[in-house]
């Protein structure tokens, strides 16, 4: 596990960095584009903040999603 954490921080920290810029390409490019397209601003300088909280929004999100529904139907029956 302490192998992949630095693997995945790079990877997710580059996302967000390729999603805050202009210019990003591939699935960068897709996920900026709904945002523009929602209203948040991309500057051709610098980072777009509101862009990368947006991001952590939907991530953090998916994240609880994905924990709901893994851990749907673990809980162990109470005894009355």
């Amino acid at each position: 596990i302490l192998g992949v954490g630095p693997i995945l921080s790079g990877v997710y920290n580059g996302f967000l960095d390729a999603v805050s810029t202009a210019g990003p390409s591939g699935l960068a490019a897709r996920w900026q584009a709904f945002l523009m397209d929602r209203g948040v601003q991309i500057p051709a300088a610098g980072a777009s903040w509101p862009a990368v909280w947006w991001t952590e929004a939907a991530i953090g999100l998916a994240v609880f999603m994905l924990l709901v529904l893994g851990l749907a139907g673990t809980r162990e029956p109470q005894p009355d």
